[in-house]
């Protein structure tokens, strides 16, 4: 095997935001100052998105579901496909005045998906 192809299994495929605001790509080795900062920025993206699904919740705009969805990094199909509902049935569950009329046992099943109980289900101040 030659350098070059050594250099080129060592490295990852890393998106980030540019100063637009817009996706880029960049393939960046492992274990660099560069690796640190796109992993930095990914973070701080799922971060960012977190606390404005907490605020929302709080201020009665979406269901605690979004909450939890953005903490465990889940995405709506994903969730979809584990209550065994179709995205947009899940998605409905994300309106505060349906969330409300949801059945126990459908709340627990949000709970194990989440791992949480359906107290903790409810409560948008975990840090």
């Amino acid at each position: 095997m030659n350098d070059e192809k050594i250099i080129a299994s060592n490295k990852e495929l890393f998106y980030s935001y540019d100063g637009n605001g817009q996706f880029k790509s960049e393939l960046i080795a492992h274990g660099t100052a560069g690796t640190n900062i796109y992993l930095q920025q990914m973070w701080d993206y799922y971060h960012d998105r977190l606390i404005k699904a907490r605020e929302d919740v709080i201020a009665g705009k979406r269901s605690p579901i979004c909450y939890h969805l953005e903490r465990t990094l889940m995405d709506t199909i994903t969730l979809a496909v584990y209550m065994g509902y179709r995205p947009g049935k899940v998605k409905r569950h994300f309106k505060p005045r349906v969330y409300k009329r949801l059945k126990p046992a459908v709340l627990a099943k949000y709970a194990e998906i989440f791992e949480i109980s359906v107290d903790q289900l409810e409560n948008v101040n975990i840090k």
